[in-house]
């Protein structure tokens, strides 16, 4: 199994970073092919949503000449337990400090047989979605070979409210990727 980690630690001013991402011709020509591969996404009152993030991802995806990703049961179930783990246990890391597992640990106990998969963190005070996608594209770390990686073709996506400090409010992102 390759498996590559890459994660992200973005701490922002709410309201003083707003990252978009404009809406080009391309994009409008490819709104029904988003739309065609969005399942939707568990969401939160009160917490950024999923879907959005989702088509933040397929958007920068298209945009690349890739081919979308689609919501995978699975890897959403791996993406909310490893966000559940964190948030129980008070970390923001790749691997478990309690169980010692990784993402790919959980998927194989979920009996999901992969050649390639990737996961991308973030923690951020920022509420928007294209904010994470932005600093995977601009992390240096893997990030945005893992989001625009040609071999994936299905994605698990969570995010939730996670307080490790300070006061204005943090969430925690998951992405998991998959061929």
């Amino acid at each position: 199994m390759k498996v590559l980690f890459t994660g992200v630690l973005t701490v922002v001013s709410l309201g003083l970073f707003v990252f978009s991402i404009g809406a080009s011709q391309e994009n409008s020509a490819n709104e029904s092919v988003l739309a065609a591969t969005t399942i939707t996404l568990p969401e939160v009152t009160g917490v950024p949503s999923p879907n959005i993030l989702l088509k933040e991802i397929n958007s920068s995806r298209i945009a690349s000449n890739l081919e979308p990703v689609s919501v995978d049961p699975v890897l959403t179930a791996t993406a909310q337990e490893r966000i559940e783990d964190m948030r129980q246990n008070k970390y923001y890391a790749h691997q478990s400090p309690v169980s010692g597992l990784h993402y790919y640990d959980l998927l194989e106990s979920r009996d999901a047989r992969v050649n390639f998969s990737c996961e991308n963190l973030n923690l951020s005070t920022s509420a928007t979605p294209n904010s994470y996608v932005n600093d995977w594209l601009k992390s240096r770390a893997g990030h945005k070979e893992c989001m625009l990686s040609p071999s994936t073709t299905k994605i698990g996506a969570a995010i939730a409210p996670m307080h490790l400090g300070g006061v204005a409010p943090q969430y925690v992102v998951v992405t998991i990727y998959q061929e």
